[in-house]
């Protein structure tokens, strides 16, 4: 599938778009940089830091830095520190999506990609979530209105870089309401009256 409309979009946008993709993967990053080469070097950028700060993390809580770095280095050149799309044991409606198509489907429900990747990574708890706004989501991906409810009622995703944190068994991050989400995803203020909008009717 094209998507010969695609709003232009600023940078920073892009970078959002970017660090809330499940994946970090090089597929996902060549697909961005095919998508918006004129932020081909930040993208390139944000890739590196978001690759290594897993492991920043581990060496600054653990007493033992120097080990730390030694192995985070050791797995960044054998490439054990990026995740394939192949290692993902849960894909729904919206993780498929590539870059060009996600920003599209959150253009059409006028959301921008962060609260979108709230929606995709199952970070809103589903009872929270309007059935009008389930039934808009459905509609610009031409999906039945059950389908995408039965996904947004499955577990929330756990992230490439939660996974490499600690040799623990990573868990998701508890999910916050609809209405959370609207407040913290620096959505404007006509996107967030629409979205409130649709828990008041």
């Amino acid at each position: 599938m094209t998507h010969t409309h695609l709003p232009r979009l600023i940078q920073k946008e892009v970078l959002h778009a970017y660090s809330a993709e499940p994946f970090h993967d090089r597929a996902t990053l060549e697909a961005y940089v095919a998508r918006f080469p004129e932020h081909a070097e930040a993208l390139a950028d944000l890739h590196s830091e978001l690759m290594l700060l897993p492991y920043r993390q581990e060496a600054a809580s653990s007493s033992t830095d120097d080990a730390a770095i030694d192995r985070a280095w050791s797995l960044f050149q054998t490439g054990s520190i990026l995740e394939t799309k192949s290692d993902a044991t849960a894909r729904g409606l919206l993780a498929v999506l590539d870059p060009g198509a996600f920003l599209t489907i959150a253009s059409a429900i006028d959301v921008n990609p962060l609260f979108l990747s709230r929606i995709r990574d199952r970070a809103v708890a589903f009872a929270t979530i309007p059935a009008a706004f389930v039934e808009r989501l459905s509609v610009a991906l031409k999906v039945a209105v059950g389908d995408m409810a039965k996904e947004l009622q499955q577990p929330p995703m756990v992230h490439a870089g939660q996974r490499f944190k600690s040799t623990q068994k990573p868990e998701a991050a508890a999910q916050i309401s609809f209405d959370d989400a609207i407040r913290i995803s620096h959505l404007t203020p006509e996107q967030q009256a629409k979205l409130r909008a649709l828990v008041i009717g």
